[in-house]
């Protein structure tokens, strides 16, 4: 093999890591925002009795670049990043309904406590571009 075939398998190479690392740095980082979601929701990326459905994380990847979004229930990521106060809940005034539906029964209002701010996502970034970071040094070592 000559000088030039070895500086251009080395260059083959760089080129791969630029093209395919952002996409496995993003999902290692993904995955640790999903951990610390479902560690913050009791496991399943819900509140009890909350609608709207779960907080999610996606990965979108493209070559040489990749994006980490926060999905779901955007409700539920506000209340994860930010808490909220106690309130209460009435029935909504322009629906006919005069009371609420509660595992408990019909109630005309429901005092919530307040939710402390568990910064999930602000938490979860900052772990998961600790876990990126590891993942591009292994892959580098690879190419290298």
């Amino acid at each position: 093999m000559t000088g030039a075939q070895v500086v251009e398998g080395w260059a083959r190479a760089v080129r791969g890591f630029g093209r395919d690392w952002p996409a496995a740095g993003a999902h290692a980082g993904a995955e640790r925002v999903a951990q610390l979601v479902a560690r913050d929701t009791g496991g399943d990326g819900r509140f009890t009795n909350m609608r709207g459905g779960a907080a999610t994380v996606e990965v979108a990847a493209r070559p040489s670049e990749a994006e980490i979004r926060a999905a779901g229930n955007p409700g539920l990521w506000a209340i994860l990043e930010h808490g909220t106060k106690a309130h209460t809940i009435r029935p909504r005034r322009r629906s006919s309904a005069t009371v609420l539906s509660t595992p408990y029964g019909p109630r005309p209002f429901v005092r919530v406590s307040g939710v402390r701010a568990r910064r999930t996502w602000t938490k979860g970034v900052r772990a998961g571009l600790v876990e990126a970071r590891r993942s591009a040094e292994q892959a580098w070592r690879e190419v290298s």
